[in-house]
């Protein structure tokens, strides 16, 4: 590609000098104070790519330590342009994106029209109506009536009713193409400052912190960290601890301004009302967002920054219940919400399970005795899923009962010195039925712990004449004695 003096370098700040007569190359910006933003909007990369000759691509492409958007726009260049894509090395950061976000669709087969038996097409009713999906709403009336949600066997049996339903859906997404929709979501909001703010909701253990951080670090999005000044030129993202209030948030917002704040699990900022002032002003889609504490119009200042909140909450059920959150929602220019059965958490867990790492539970040191271990756990799973309760089953499961089997295991080993036995016993357990009672473990024990609690409490503000025993009983409970 012909260049002339003064280019300046598609992703490095360094422009196309002539060095001595005749002889050019890529030098640092001389005499330049400010720092040379390097191209990183995704568009720009694209525009760039498809001027940029094939040994600049694949060079780029093959680059194991090349930033990861970067790697995939010249690799998605050079297969457009036909291109032999399976020469490329996609070791290291690209491998990690192209497995993180989906693949293009192909395309749908064409289906014969249905015609009679001279051969004329057959008119078919037209169906443009949009259908409720009130089975996907766990406190719609509907569903409250055939489900005892307060049960687990109740829960078990609205979550096998609900994946036959939406697997019948025909725009129906199995769960690693949402996912990876999710992860596509992420790429664009990380890389387009024009996206102001986005809320990422659904259940614990999806991926969704996961997903973000690692795609950050993939497009060399640089977390806040101890040593990095607020709002200054070291970091791309804060993550934001929970917000008690508005001045909180305020604070958070100014100290932070220009970068992009996280807020995971931290779902007072959708909820408390002294933060909706601030968060409507700072997640307009337009215009100049100007936020400050309305007693004290000195403390105004322009908010340039981005916003991420991740919640594992339903968006409807927040928006429905607070008239605040609905205000605040309503306002994302990117929203996902997803909420996985136990059938479809499984295919996520299939899915990645051998690539989990666990501080507390760390690999085996024989890799096939780790893999084995992992297969076991996996095999435990799909064959107890119809007993898995929804309500307090999640990836995260998967991490709980690695924990048991090596605690059982721990034991069974202690057991072999006597002294131990004494304590402990000397029969070994099986490692199969510790797991298998934290896999289907249900809430409802607790459930009716806290409504025998809540009939103690108000039983003692309205009565002070209990007699011994239920004192006894009430003191047992409310102090877990």
């Amino acid at each position: 590609m012909a260049r002339n003096v003064g280019d300046m370098h598609p992703t490095k700040p360094w422009v196309w000098t002539e060095y001595k007569p005749g002889q050019f190359d890529w030098r640092p910006v001389k005499g330049q104070t400010t720092k040379v933003t390097p191209i990183t909007d995704t568009d720009k990369l694209i525009a760039w790519a498809k001027k940029t000759d094939e040994a600049t691509l694949l060079k780029m492409a093959n680059s194991q330590k090349g930033a990861a958007l970067t790697r995939k726009i010249a690799y998605d260049e050079l297969n457009l342009r036909g291109f032999d894509v399976s020469t490329v090395n996609t070791t290291g950061s690209l491998a990690t994106l192209m497995n993180m976000v989906r693949k293009a669709p192909s395309a749908a087969p064409a289906t014969q029209a249905p015609v009679d038996e001279d051969g004329n097409e057959v008119p078919q009713p037209i169906d443009d109506g949009v259908k409720e999906k009130w089975y996907l709403n766990s406190e719609d009336d509907r569903v409250k009536k055939m489900f005892n949600m307060k049960t687990k066997d109740g829960r078990v049996k609205y979550d096998h009713f609900l994946d036959k339903m939406k697997k019948k859906e025909p725009d129906y997404l199995n769960p690693i193409e949402v996912v990876e929709d999710l992860n596509e979501q992420y790429v664009e909001f990380l890389d387009n400052d024009e996206q102001r703010f986005m809320i990422s909701a659904g259940g614990a253990g999806i991926g969704k912190t996961y997903g973000f951080t690692k795609l950050a670090e993939l497009m060399s999005k640089k977390p806040y960290s101890s040593g990095d000044e607020p709002g200054g030129a070291g970091y791309d993202y804060y993550e934001a601890t929970n917000v008690a209030s508005g001045k909180q948030l305020l604070n958070i917002l100014k100290a932070h301004n220009g970068k992009i704040i996280l807020f995971d699990d931290t779902d007072s900022i959708l909820t408390l009302k002294q933060c909706a002032p601030v968060m409507k002003k700072a997640c307009a889609t337009t215009g100049i967002r100007m936020v400050g504490d309305p007693d004290d119009v000195k403390t105004n200042f322009e908010f340039t920054g981005r916003i991420m909140i991740m919640t594992n909450k339903n968006l409807n059920a927040l928006a429905m219940e607070n008239e605040d959150a609905r205000a605040v929602i309503s306002r994302a220019m990117m929203k996902s919400d997803i909420h996985m059965t136990v059938a479809e958490t499984i295919e996520v867990m299939k899915n990645r399970f051998q690539s989990y790492e666990f501080t507390e539970s760390p690999r085996l040191d024989d890799p096939i005795e780790d893999a084995k271990e992992r297969n076991d756990l996996l095999d435990l799973i799909e064959k107890n899923k119809k007993n898995i309760d929804p309500a307090q089953f999640t990836t995260r499961s998967f991490q709980e009962i690695l924990n048991e089997k090596r605690k059982v295991e721990k034991a069974n080993e202690k057991r072999k010195n006597p002294m131990f036995a004494a304590l402990i016993g000397s029969v070994d357990k099986k490692w199969e039925d510790k797991a298998l009672a934290v896999l289907t473990k249900g809430d409802d024990d607790e459930l009716n712990k806290s409504e025998e609690i809540e009939t103690l409490e108000k039983a003692f503000d309205s009565e002070f004449n209990l007699d011994e025993m239920s004192i006894e009983k009430a003191e047992e409970l409310l102090f877990e004695k």
